[in-house]
């Protein structure tokens, strides 16, 4: 089957636009949204993080970026590669600078199978010749007129769309899931260590709906300390107390190229579970080393 592909250039089996270039004196507190980079984190809404522009502006100015259920976006700004497919929710939006609309020109391309045309390695290998550097800094439809595109015949698009889209709809439910248990073990964590609702019920002679073995670990008193009431017995300390913050670091001549890469676009947020990560191969500069059961932050918004 793979002889049956053909190599097509992008520009003839894909209409794509870059979103413009709108200021931030632009923005309102309501009215039409403008997708940024934020809203193309898989498995979330396109309108996650977005602004909002004036409707009269955009009807003069930029009514014809406005986006289509299915459109698919790309981003080129911070890190070139981030995918996402436009809902019911974003029809209309505008895509900010930096997010390319894509949409399939003619019969030869299936519209479900752009994106994993751009999460293949052939875009993404093409991606990197043609931008500047290793990581991507500036890309975009210029480059995009200079690429290739393999494509199957359109039935064989639909089979592969269709099967990995179903895998992709199984990695969206356990997503849910693990936000569903993410919510709960915050809100145990609440109840317990910051409003101390175990040691406030045993201190009413209340049963605090523990099995015993936990019911035990908290005492029945709150005492006063610096920070406001605690439970007794507990006290005051630093993070730096009780962990320690390792700084293993490795050149990128010593990594593997297989090895996975954990940047900051990789980090969910409000999440602890990691679900996309990067691969080392291309790094060129130093970098840290974490392990097995080492926990993850960072500070950046």
């Amino acid at each position: 089957m793979a002889g049956e592909w053909k190599e097509e250039p992008f520009p003839d089996v894909i209409d794509f636009q870059e979103g413009p270039g709108i200021l931030a004196k632009d923005f309102r507190e309501a009215g039409v949204p403008l997708v940024r980079l934020s809203g193309l984190d898989r498995g979330g809404s396109v309108l996650e993080g977005c602004n909002y522009l004036d409707p009269e502006a955009v009807a003069k100015k930029w009514a014809h970026f406005g986006l289509a259920k299915g459109d698919i976006l790309l981003s080129t700004s911070a890190s070139l590669g981030r995918i996402a497919v436009v809902g019911e929710d974003g029809v209309g939006a505008i895509p900010y600078t930096g997010i390319i609309r894509m949409r399939s020109r003619d019969a030869r391309l299936v519209a479900d199978f752009i994106r994993y045309l751009l999460e293949g390695p052939d875009f993404q290998r093409q991606a990197e010749m043609v931008g500047a550097g290793s990581v991507i800094r500036h890309f975009g439809p210029m480059h995009l007129r200079q690429m290739t595109v393999r494509l199957p015949p359109p039935d064989e698009q639909r089979a592969i769309a269709h099967i990995l889209g179903t895998l992709d709809d199984k990695i969206e439910l356990n997503r849910r899931m693990n936000e569903t248990l993410e919510a709960m073990a915050r809100a145990l964590f609440k109840s317990w260590f910051v409003d101390f609702d175990p040691v406030r019920a045993k201190a009413a002679g209340r049963d605090p709906g523990l099995p015993q073995p936990l019911a035990d670990l908290f005492p029945d008193r709150l005492v006063d300390s610096e920070l406001g009431e605690i439970p007794e017995g507990w006290k005051l300390g630093k993070l730096g107390d009780v962990a320690n913050h390792p700084r293993r670091g490795v050149r990128p001549d010593s990594i593997d190229p297989d090895v996975a890469y954990i940047a900051l676009e990789h980090m969910p947020k409000r999440s602890i579970a990691l679900s996309d990560w990067g691969v080392s191969e291309g790094l060129e500069s130093n970098k840290f080393e974490f392990k097995k059961g080492e926990m993850l932050t960072f500070t950046q918004d």
